[in-house]
């Protein structure tokens, strides 16, 4: 079922918080998130997207810079995660049947559920949380089901996903559309 897409609004508020990454948030807006294995980027590839993250940043005092500097880090983390680092377990397909068995749960309930992908360590999803529901404790629940999950599958421990997801609020139709391509042919 496709998402019913309502563009980023001017006059609708926008909640703004920072982890290590800013997340923007308006209630009925619609997500693109990417979240990743724990050990998916070696730490110098980390490194080098955070230096990139802080120069970009400070030099984004204004929308246009500011989803310039957005664009410009996710291309970056792209690829160094098409690159294939980390244990990787989303290659075995019982691994990523577990994701998407978990994404496909509450679709409906609690959140209206978009294009999705999920790639040898990192996944791909179009997400727009439903009244009520926030998209950090959807995410927060996909994560923690999908890791004991997989692990128990596995036969391995410890943790599975880095515990901050990039996520972008789309925009507009067009972003909207650039991103279902991105996500069906990535």
């Amino acid at each position: 079922m496709p998402i019913r897409f309502e563009p980023l609004s001017r006059d609708k508020p926008v909640r703004i918080y920072r982890g290590a990454l800013p997340h923007w948030r308006q209630d009925g807006g619609t997500y693109f998130v990417t979240f990743r294995e724990h050990d998916s980027l070696p730490a110098h590839l980390h490194e080098q997207l955070r230096r990139l993250r802080d120069i970009l940043l400070k030099n984004s005092d204004d929308d246009h810079r500011f989803l310039y500097a957005d664009r410009a880090y996710f291309v970056q983390m792209k690829r160094f995660l098409n690159e294939g680092y980390g244990v990787c377990r989303l290659r075995d397909p019982r691994a990523s049947a577990v994701v998407y068995e978990a994404m496909e749960r509450f679709a409906g309930q609690r959140y209206e559920l978009g294009d999705r992908k999920v790639l040898p360590n990192h996944v791909h999803v179009l997400v727009q949380p439903l009244p009520g529901f926030e998209l950090e404790a959807i995410l927060q629940s996909w994560k923690s089901y999908t890791a004991k999950a997989i692990n128990r599958l596995l036969g391995l421990s410890g943790a599975v996903w880095q515990q901050e997801s990039y996520d972008r609020l789309v925009r507009n139709s067009a972003e909207l559309t650039r991103t279902e391509r991105y996500i069906r042919e990535n």
